[in-house]
């Protein structure tokens, strides 16, 4: 990963990983950056690269699962107000 990351210590956690532990940092901050574009916000890289540090030593991440049901996931009644119930 070539990023522009200033935090020295944490680029010195990131430099100690072991290979499959920097392609976890890797996937968390490939995920954050096409997530931000594409929701066109300014990326915050210095503390999502700490946490995924983090979470990649901890071992808490899981890559995304491919979803069980297709189509919505949530249905909402819409609100009705009384006086357009009753006419």
């Amino acid at each position: 990963m070539n990023l522009r990351i200033k935090d020295e210590l944490q680029l010195k956690r990131y430099h100690k990983l072991a290979d499959g532990k920097k392609q976890v940092v890797n996937e968390i901050l490939t995920r954050h950056l096409r997530a931000c574009r594409r929701e066109k916000v300014e990326p915050e890289l210095e503390a999502t690269f700490r946490e995924a540090i983090d979470m990649a030593i901890v071992g808490s991440w899981e890559p995304d699962q491919p979803l069980e049901i297709e189509g919505p996931r949530w249905q909402y009644d819409v609100y009705v107000s009384p006086s357009k119930e009753a006419a």
